[in-house]
């Protein structure tokens, strides 16, 4: 394949008269040489095919590269197979340290039996890192050396762990006739964590302030609802964007789905990106 050649010529119309131009060539040698080891023809590499070479971290890499065999290949990684990529690739990274721990096996088990219920790789993986969690805290190598007390034991110390354990109590009843009841957890009146507490206070104040609302205080609002640092949210990693008439914000690797308790806030926020790049 002559795609290095051509992407020479590509940096060359692009960016020729750049002092950096033969830093960015060298930095990218390599993100070809991968692709002409692994694929023998252009007709091989595909989507999937990119994001099983290089991973999405690696793409983002050699953005500039990735860009141009994707423009020449007419090629469309979209966000959902990069989320997926990664989802999956935690999935593994869970199921390794699992083997490693010596409890992997039945972990192995358990995904399949996620896979054959069609729960999304997502789900998958906070289940699996539930459970992985759950072994490691009761310190059982299988799941049949799991009693109600080891689980009301790992559940004071994770509380929000219980939903996401059902599926496991539910695997080991059917796949391994190991049956543990659920314990029940008594409703204590706990405070309400500070992130609750932060977030309803800025609403509070977006409301009031209405069309006026501050700019870093709608950004403030968007971090504490999705937990997303509030610098990758002011410096633009993550951005509002309309999509399918819904209302969303968006990553270079993720798209998450606004609920409608904070439509107005990104809606806001949007405005407002769009008014201060207007301005300057």
């Amino acid at each position: 394949m002559d795609l290095l050649k051509g992407f020479v010529g590509w940096l060359l119309v692009r960016d020729g008269y750049s002092p950096k131009l033969p830093t960015l060539l060298r930095a990218h040698g390599h993100f070809f040489s991968q692709l002409d080891q692994r694929f023998g023809s252009a007709e091989q590499v595909q989507p999937q095919a990119l994001l099983d070479l290089f991973s999405v971290a690696g793409l983002r890499k050699h953005h500039l590269a990735a860009q141009y065999v994707c423009q020449v290949l007419a090629l469309e990684i979209s966000s959902e197979a990069k989320l997926e990529h990664v989802e999956t690739a935690r999935v593994q990274a869970i199921l390794q340290e699992a083997e490693s721990n010596q409890h992997g096996e039945e972990l192995f088990q358990f995904n399949r039996w996620l896979i054959q219920k069609g729960r999304p790789v997502r789900t998958r993986r906070i289940y699996l890192s539930a459970a992985a969690g759950l072994m490691r805290s009761a310190g059982i190598s299988s799941l049949v050396q799991l009693d109600e007390q080891k689980l009301r034991l790992h559940l004071d110390k994770v509380p929000g762990s219980k939903a996401n354990l059902s599926s496991l109590i539910r695997f080991a009843r059917e796949e391994l006739d190991h049956h543990i009841g659920m314990p029940r957890c008594p409703r204590k009146n706990a405070p309400e964590p500070k992130p609750v507490v932060q977030l309803r206070s800025l609403m509070k104040k977006l409301k009031v302030a209405g069309d006026d609302a501050a700019l870093e205080d709608l950004q403030k609002a968007v971090a504490i609802a999705f937990q997303i640092p509030l610098r990758a949210i002011s410096s633009g990693v993550w951005w509002p964007e309309k999509r399918e008439g819904r209302w969303c914000i968006v990553s270079l690797d993720e798209v998450v789905k606004c609920p409608p308790a904070l439509r107005e806030a990104v809606i806001r926020w949007h405005s407002a990106v769009r008014s201060s790049s207007e301005a300057s």
